[in-house]
């Protein structure tokens, strides 16, 4: 009965989430973002998310990459997806301090070594479409707002995620 409360508690918290939803708005020109990454054990991901972040990059954008000490290829895919691309910047993972979570941590990591004042934080397994990071600035704006959350509606249409 615990868990039949639990689950409905959930699913009626999630409806009520989705009916706040808003789409991102059109896209303006982006001021200076990093786009902050932790990857570990991704070396599957690299390529598409590397493809994806090719063609939303503005000038104004960056993109740091923490490689957290995997176990796979990952280093060595995002070598080869970065190629000689100044857009990009890799960091090697550091041991993890005791009291710390893996991707806290990296992302921790990462956030530190930015200069940009806007930071996106995105999972190395997702792709962007190539208006995304001009669409949320566009929302930051609309809404007046210094933080968004974002959550990918669909995974095949590009333009659909919300926040």
């Amino acid at each position: 009965m615990i868990l039949f409360v639990i689950t409905a508690m959930m699913l009626v918290f999630t409806l009520v989430n989705l009916l706040f939803l808003r789409p991102l708005t059109a896209p303006v020109p982006a001021p200076p973002t990093a786009i902050c990454i932790p990857l570990r054990n991704e070396e599957r991901n690299v390529p598409k998310l590397i493809t994806s972040l090719e063609a939303a990059l503005t000038d104004e954008c960056h993109v740091y990459l923490y490689e957290d000490r995997s176990d796979d290829g990952t280093y060595e895919a995002l070598i080869r997806a970065i190629a000689d691309d100044a857009r990009f910047t890799i960091f090697r993972g550091v041991p993890l301090p005791d009291g710390w979570a893996g991707k806290v941590h990296a992302c921790h990591q990462l956030a530190t070594r930015t200069t940009e004042p806007y930071i996106l934080f995105l999972d190395a397994d997702v792709t962007i479409d190539p208006t995304f990071i001009g669409r949320l600035h566009g929302t930051l704006e609309r809404e007046g707002a210094v933080f968004l959350s974002g959550f990918p509606v669909s995974r095949h249409r590009p333009g659909s995620e919300s926040c």
